[in-house]
C-alpha cells in the first residue's frame, strides 16, 4: 500500500517497481516478482537491480541465469562499503548450497567471510559445508569461534553436532547444554543450522 501510494504521488515506476519485486518474493509471488525485478534491472541496471534479480532467479532454482546476473551485480558495485557485496556472495553460496554444489557454496561462503571476517551467517554456513565435506576440524574451529560470541543458540547446537559426529561427546554435550541454555523463553528455532 506504501509502495502504491509512492507510486500515486509522483515517484517514478522504476524505484517503486524495485521495491515491490522483493516484497512480492517476500509473500512467494514470484512471478510477479520477477517481472517488476526484470522490469527494473532493464530501465536501472546496477548493483541493486541486478543483484534482486539474481537473488530471485536463485530462489526459483534457476541457477545458471542466477549465476550470470550475480556476476554482473557484482561488477557494477560503486559501494566502498564491504556489506553488499559480501551479502551478495552469501546468498550466491547458498543458491549453490541447495543446488548441491558444495564445492561452489563453500568458495562463496568463503568470499563472503573474506570481505566481511566476523559475518556470522557466511561463517556458520561455510562451517556447514566444512563438515559436509568431512572438514571437521575447519568446521569445529568456525563453530566455536560463533559459539562463543554468539547468543544465537543454533551455533552452539550446530558445534554440539559437530563434535559429536567427531567423537568429541563430552564437549559436545557441554555445548549441547550451552544451546539449551541460550533458548531463552521465546519459541525454539527448528530451521537448519
Amino acid at each position: 500500500a506504501d509502495l502504491g501510494t509512492a507510486g500515486e504521488n509522483g515517484l517514478e515506476r522504476a524505484p517503486v517497481g524495485s521495491e515491490r519485486g522483493p516484497v512480492l518474493q517476500a509473500g512467494g509471488c514470484y512471478w510477479h516478482a520477477l517481472v517488476l525485478c526484470h522490469d527494473a534491472a532493464r530501465r536501472r541496471p546496477g548493483f541493486t537491480t541486478l543483484g534482486a534479480l539474481a537473488v530471485l532467479q536463485a530462489e526459483r532454482g534457476e541457477a545458471a541465469p542466477a549465476e550470470l546476473l550475480f556476476a554482473q551485480a557484482r561488477r557494477c558495485s560503486e559501494d566502498i562499503s564491504p556489506f553488499p557485496i559480501a551479502s551478495l556472495d552469501y546468498r550466491r553460496g547458498l543458491m549453490w548450497l541447495r543446488q548441491g554444489d558444495l564445492p561452489a557454496a563453500r568458495s562463496w561462503f568463503a568470499a563472503a567471510q573474506r570481505r566481511v571476517p566476523a559475518y556470522a551467517p557466511a561463517l556458520g554456513r561455510l562451517a556447514e559445508v566444512d563438515a559436509a565435506l568431512c572438514n571437521d576440524q575447519d568446521a569445529i574451529s568456525r563453530l566455536r569461534l560463533l559459539a562463543s560470541s554468539s547468543d544465537d543458540p543454533q551455533y552452539a547446537a550446530s558445534l554440539a553436532r559437530v563434535l559429536s559426529a567427531a567423537s568429541h561427546r563430552r564437549e559436545a554435550a557441554q555445548w549441547h547444554d550451552r544451546a539449551f541454555a541460550r533458548q531463552g523463553p521465546w519459541p525454539r528455532h527448528e530451521g537448519p543450522a
